[in-house]
């Protein structure tokens, strides 16, 4: 999996970033609202 993200709306930032090779934790900042993503596979 490459560490490239691609978002439609530019105002979303990611302001930490945490990859295994199971899974990958993304905080996004948008507008000063923090949303967390965890992905698995």
């Amino acid at each position: 999996m490459n560490n490239k993200f691609t978002w439609g709306d530019c105002n979303y930032k990611i302001a930490f970033k945490y990859s295994t090779p199971y899974s990958v934790l993304v905080v996004l900042v948008h507008n000063n609202i923090v949303i967390l993503l965890q992905l698995h596979w």
